[in-house]
């Protein structure tokens, strides 16, 4: 485990610092071992500290690591167990609710959750560098309960996406430095992947699943920590250069906490960037804990700070301009937009129009250097020897994800012809 990533972090309970134990480097470069601080002890997963309190899985993880069967201790931390009734057929669960069919559905409920944790391990135990990341999103949001096809279509399809390359327009701004930026609810790491190009990272959020996911598959050279994002950070003070969290803070229920913490961990030349933010007056199918334009403004009163429309970063980033911070905001217009972002800084003279920038922050190759067409094009014919083309055609995967993600259209070609040799350089 890289050391200097340990020394940054602390126990979110006493504040000290961490020992490691039974550290053991696994296949892949995975290590476990168990962080050990003044007052407990947490386990330390395929590289991802997991600084939560002692749930369950965690007590799991901690006992097999000190048994030595890491991948059960693996096992255990990915594996969070479809709720009552989710895995229950629509006509088992429309049977009455009453006592005796209540437990006849619990019971069901229950003989299925055994078949389904034997299915869920055998998968992770499967797998390997073959793997991939859609391979990951389509069992946890398909085969794990309740389906979520739109969130599995959000995340297929991140990278493309108008809040995807706002939020990189954002990104432009933070000043390159020695100390690392904070990605706070990174999530599967999408945006964690685009900072890596000119920062070092240390993404955090509370399902260990997505960071296993951003850690071995996505965003690789990031660090990753398991733990509470609107709770006290494990942090030292100052430890960051800048802090992000895109399209996240809307759900944190402590947000008052949340501002406060990252305050304290990042460096007094640093920024705060809230990206692809809902306010109050946003319409949307997706239960948040939004604040007013002005309840998010106040939370910065003490910092020079702006708000912009999303869809202005977006027209922006498409002429190759990174985002303007030097205008005023006007809450009343800004209660207009869907998607809104903030950034806070402590000296006003950051706050300036970063202009054109260099290279296109979306443009990142595979680990292996190679080129992908995006997914949301569907070939349609196979290419002409004499052309050497590939023709194209633009796919959405729904029809909310269309409409949620209309601005594509701005940008992306109905159709696109390709030479089949640029997949070879």
């Amino acid at each position: 485990m890289n050391k200097s990533f340990l020394d940054k972090i602390l126990c979110p309970v006493c504040k000290n610092g961490f020992e490691i134990k039974n550290l053991q480097t696994c296949p892949n470069n995975n290590h476990y071992g168990l962080l050990v601080c003044r007052c407990t002890e947490y386990p330390l997963v395929a590289g991802i500290p997991i600084l939560k309190t002692k749930t369950n899985i965690v007590k799991k993880a901690i006992q097999f690591i000190r048994e030595g069967d890491y991948q059960k201790a693996l096992n255990a931390a990915l594996t969070q167990l479809p709720k009552y009734p989710e895995l229950n057929h629509k006509y088992v669960n429309a049977l009455p609710n009453r006592y005796g069919f209540n437990k006849i559905k619990r019971k069901i409920h229950k003989f299925k959750l055994l078949n389904w944790e034997k299915q869920a391990h055998n998968f992770f135990n499967k797998t390997n560098k073959t793997t991939t990341a859609t391979q990951l999103f389509k069992f946890y949001f398909l085969e794990s309960g309740k389906k979520r096809q739109n969130a599995y279509d959000y995340f297929t399809y991140r990278f493309g996406q108008p809040r995807h390359l706002s939020a990189l327009a954002l990104a432009t701004s933070i000043d390159n430095s020695i100390k690392p930026v904070l990605d706070l609810g990174c999530g599967f790491g999408h945006i964690t992947r685009g900072l890596t190009k000119r920062h070092n990272v240390i993404g955090i959020d509370n399902n260990f699943y997505l960071l296993f996911v951003a850690k071995h598959w996505i965003a690789q050279k990031a660090e990753f920590i398991c733990c509470e994002g609107d709770a006290d950070l494990p942090f030292y003070d100052n430890t960051f250069c800048s802090t992000m969290c895109v399209n996240s803070f809307h759900f944190f229920e402590n947000k008052d906490n949340c501002i406060t913490e990252v305050k304290r961990v990042i460096d007094d030349k640093g920024s705060i960037i809230l990206a692809a933010i809902h306010h109050s007056k946003t319409k949307t199918k997706t239960p948040n804990t939004a604040l007013s334009v002005s309840e998010y403004a106040n939370l910065f009163k003490d910092m020079p700070h702006t708000i912009i429309a999303d869809d202005t970063l977006l027209i922006r980033y498409k002429n190759k301009q990174g985002p303007a911070l030097n205008g005023r905001y006007n809450i009343k217009e800004i209660e207009k937009e869907e998607l809104i972002s903030l950034v806070a800084v402590h000296d006003k003279e950051k706050l300036i129009d970063h202009g054109e920038f260099d290279e296109w922050p979306h443009s990142v190759v595979n680990n292996d250097g190679s080129l992908q067409v995006n997914p949301l094009y569907v070939k349609e014919h196979k290419n002409s020897i004499k052309t050497k083309n590939e023709q194209y055609r633009l796919q959405f995967p729904s029809k909310f994800y269309e409409d949620e993600n209309d601005l594509c259209k701005t940008y992306l070609p109905h159709t696109a012809s390709i030479n089949s040799d640029i997949f070879k350089q």
